[in-house]
């Protein structure tokens, strides 16, 4: 399911990957790359909060020395919601 989300999103199909990637995370919980995934497509249709919700779960579950620009691009748009006020602090 993730493959085809990925595809989805490379065909800039953004609503219907995120709703592959975010049934790929019931089956896979905690799956980095439909983690990551279904943060970039929130974001990308508006939804800030639901992004950071996964961009904090993808955090949560990653080696906190890994240098994956996932991972750089996560803390980043963690950090403005954070300055926004759509997230209270994060660790």
């Amino acid at each position: 399911m993730q493959q085809y989300a990925d595809m989805l999103l490379q065909v800039n199909k953004v609503a219907a990957a995120l709703t592959a990637y975010e049934a790929d995370l019931k089956k896979h919980p905690n799956r980095f790359n439909s983690l990551y995934g279904a943060a970039f497509c929130s974001k990308k249709t508006g939804d800030e909060i639901k992004a950071a919700g996964y961009y904090q779960q993808l955090i949560a579950i990653s080696n906190s020395n890994s240098d994956r620009p996932e991972l750089a691009l996560a803390k980043k748009n963690l950090q403005e919601a954070t300055g926004k006020g759509i997230v209270s602090a994060h660790k």
